[in-house]
């Protein structure tokens, strides 16, 4: 008896021992890190270094290792062409992989996390069968967005800044092109530039150079043909997206919140412009008091309600009734966009219109119903292979009609000459030469009044963005600098002492750069606060011209302005640079916001 209960307690020992290893490597599995087996395709710009030793690159390899640093895990990496690697994560061979379109296809066979890796319907894949890593991603993606929200924007900045999109489309892309052959886009009339109804029906404006140049860029003309529908109220023009009557509809704001109210996707931005309250000679407050707005337009409508919540708004059928309402004190005054001031104020008719420029930007996109996915795609891929500017350039031909000097503003410049003209033979031959005389003076004036800005008569967005066509993709050299600059705190100026006080800030900042700079080169007015310089100076002499820019920023005073800031940014090109114009002002674009970063750390109570 004695012998049995000691062999038991001897199997126990044996038992104790033999489990004691195997727990302590639970434990220790549990301290380590988890293993995740990662797909690994070969993409410039995205994944890049094909082996364990290869130096390792690219957005979505950045991507997933910010991800890391939430999770805990470490990659086991797996390399092959897309197609194999995409198979194994449908079969669960790999457990995530990065660039993955979600659609209803791929959603049946793999998890999406709730954030895309950026702007693009792109998501970082995971396997069916791990629904513990999607919650574990899930989890790291909401603090990476709370903590860092501008990391996939600086991601996307970094690696896709200046390089082509892929026109190469995707598997889902080309089958909806062969399952649609026409597609129909709907427009608003009496939105010059953007967008129009001619005479004979027809549709103008940029809408039109736009589409045709998507299919152009991606090589689809021939596929593709294209229908438009004019709409006189943007909420028309929704409805009938939503219902499927169009497939694509523009100018939509970029407004992703009211997408969402109107169960739309938004495109990347096409057009960018500026914003401006127009009236009649001196502005005073009862201006905004009451506000023209076209009628059906609610992208103009929804702009005056937002900045001016207590105007009481006024409606007109066309916007030339909305400016004669203000030209004849129906109205106090109404908002503008740079294109269309530009074409219309430029008029003789609406000589006495003024315009003071309003703090926000607006952008246009195109927009298509939700759940458009692949088309959403297959636009986004065209706007982004555009040619540079191309928007831009675009509405120039289209500004240029709406500022002709027509008979009508010939007859109220000088009607008492056309009475002459009436009577008199000679008169109508004197007549004629000053229309000819008048109409070169009036286009000069055009010019000028196209190319400078208004307010601190310095070259505007337009001068810079023909000045950088004119370099184009050529290397430039000499002793060329370019300096980037971009006013500090102007927004709190702004909200909290007025608009008056951070105009005369935007005025001061022009004025110490014209002083300083000017004789080195030009300056242009990029932005609301934005400002570039292309100038010539010897190397020997670029760090005493930044002492002196910065000590007039300075000891600048205004009238009811104290002091301002300004930020810099700057590169020196000599010949041995090999730089493009698109590379330096990239640079200095980047050692800008370094500065500005610098500042607002500094001074965090701005």
């Amino acid at each position: 008896m004695r012998l049995k209960k000691i062999t038991i307690l001897i199997l126990l020992v044996i038992i104790l021992f033999s489990l004691f290893p195997s727990y302590m490597k639970v434990n220790a599995d549990e301290n380590n890190r988890t293993v995740v087996r990662v797909g690994y395709v070969e993409i410039d710009n995205m994944m890049e270094g094909m082996s364990d030793d290869a130096e390792k690159s690219g957005l979505g390899y950045e991507y997933i290792q910010k991800v890391s640093y939430y999770t805990n895990w470490d990659y086991e990496y797996v390399y092959g062409d897309w197609d194999t690697i995409l198979e194994k994560l449908y079969n669960g061979e790999i457990d995530i992989l990065a660039g993955v379109s979600k659609n209803d296809e791929t959603q049946q066979k793999i998890l999406f996390p709730e954030y895309s890796m950026g702007s693009e319907n792109y998501y970082l894949g995971v396997a069916k069968n791990r629904t513990d890593l999607l919650n574990q991603l899930n989890c790291a993606l909401s603090k990476i967005s709370s903590t860092d929200p501008n990391f996939t924007r600086r991601l996307t900045d970094k690696y896709l800044l200046g390089v082509s999109v892929n026109t190469q489309m995707q598997e889902d892309e080309l089958k909806w092109i062969d399952q649609h052959k026409i597609i129909c886009i709907g427009y608003m009339k009496d939105y010059m530039p953007f967008s129009d109804c001619t005479k004979n029906g027809e549709a103008t404006g940029i809408v039109t150079d736009i589409m045709d140049e998507i299919l152009k860029v991606l090589d689809i003309q021939g596929k593709i043909k294209l229908r438009y529908v004019a709409f006189n109220k943007n909420k028309d023009m929704i409805k009938a997206l939503n219902s499927g009557k169009i497939d694509v509809a523009f100018p939509v704001e970029d407004n992703v919140s009211l997408a969402d109210k109107n169960k739309i996707f938004l495109t990347s931005s096409v057009i960018t412009t500026s914003m401006n309250l127009a009236f009649k000679g001196d502005y005073d407050e009862g201006d905004t008091k009451t506000i023209a707005v076209r009628k059906g337009n609610t992208l103009q409508e929804e702009y005056t309600r937002t900045h001016y919540p207590n105007a009481k708004i006024l409606y007109y059928d066309t916007f030339e009734e909305s400016l004669n309402a203000v030209m004849s004190g129906k109205a106090g005054s109404i908002i503008i966009n740079d294109f269309r001031k530009d074409g219309y104020l430029n008029n003789t008719r609406y000589k006495e219109l003024n315009t003071a420029q309003l703090p926000d930007t607006s952008s246009r996109c195109l927009a298509v119903n939700a759940g458009e996915n692949e088309l959403l795609s297959i636009l986004n891929r065209g706007i982004t292979n555009l040619p540079e500017n191309y928007s831009i350039t675009a509405t120039y031909k289209y500004i240029g009609r709406l500022a002709d000097y027509t008979v009508e503003d010939y007859v109220n410049d000088h009607y008492l000459l056309v009475i002459i003209l009436v009577a008199v033979i000679i008169a109508v031959i004197c007549g004629f030469v000053a229309y000819i005389v008048n109409s070169k003076s009036k286009r000069d004036i055009l010019y000028e009044m196209a190319h400078k800005d208004s307010m601190t008569g310095i070259f505007n967005r337009r001068a810079f963005d023909e000045k950088m066509d004119g370099y184009g993709k050529s290397i430039v050299g000499g002793n060329m600098m370019i300096l980037m600059m971009d006013l500090n705190g102007l927004k709190k100026v702004n909200d909290t002492l007025g608009h008056e006080v951070g105009d005369e800030m935007i005025e001061g900042a022009a004025g110490c750069m014209k002083r300083i700079l000017s004789p080195y080169g030009e300056i242009y007015r990029t932005g609301g606060d934005e400002f570039v310089a292309i100038i010539n100076i010897r190397k020997s002499e670029q760090n005493k011209l930044i002492k002196s820019l910065n000590k007039s920023f300075s000891e600048w005073k205004g009238k009811i302005c104290d002091s301002l800031s300004a930020s810099i940014g700057y590169y020196y090109c000599d010949d041995e640079s090999k730089l493009t114009m698109k590379d330096l002002m990239l640079i200095s674009d980047q050692r800008l916001y370094k500065q500005k970063d610098i500042y607002y750390n500094k001074n965090k109570e701005i």
